[in-house]
């Protein structure tokens, strides 16, 4: 089942996340340090309740998969366009991965970005480093949009990627 998440979701959200980002780094990323900071903001999940729509997928009563998309010009968001929504915390628990789970994430942020937001586009980033991830999105039809990139170095590089809706 896919849904809005719910503050009884938070707590499974934000572990599932917290997993997924070790996990994800340590096979495509291995010389990244996740922070204590960021375990806190990926764990968080009650917070990007307040500010975004947080969507869950579930089945058997765990949460599968998840992904936040923040509304044009909210606090939380890094879009660059006015008009576009932003996707943040993309996972899939690794059991769930192959299944579908994120086309299906990816299906309803197209939604819920256009009918209940208002946005024409939705934008994200990616860690420059993260091909796999690149990939993912590339093959899902977003298109590599470099005056959106987010130059944080020496510590990261993100690197813009837009959906037209």
């Amino acid at each position: 089942m896919l849904r809005h998440s719910r503050p009884s979701d938070d707590h499974e959200v934000g572990e599932l996340l917290a997993q997924a980002f070790v996990d994800n780094y340590s096979r495509e990323l291995p010389d990244v340090v996740i922070t204590e900071q960021r375990f806190k903001e990926l764990r968080d999940t009650a917070r990007r309740r307040e500010l975004a729509t947080v969507l869950v997928v579930e089945s058997g009563g765990r949460i599968l998969g998840t992904t936040t998309l923040y509304r044009p010009g909210t606090l939380g968001s890094k879009a660059w366009l006015p008009d576009a929504a932003e996707m943040r915390f993309m996972a899939v628990a690794a059991e769930a991965q192959g299944k579908g789970i994120a086309q299906a994430l990816l299906e309803e942020s197209k939604r819920v970005a256009r009918d209940e937001l208002g946005s024409r586009f939705i934008s994200l980033h990616v860690r420059r480093e993260a091909l796999g991830v690149a990939r993912f999105y590339k093959n899902a039809g977003w298109q590599r949009r470099p005056e959106g990139d987010r130059d944080l170095l020496p510590e990261i590089f993100l690197e813009a990627y837009l959906l037209e809706l």
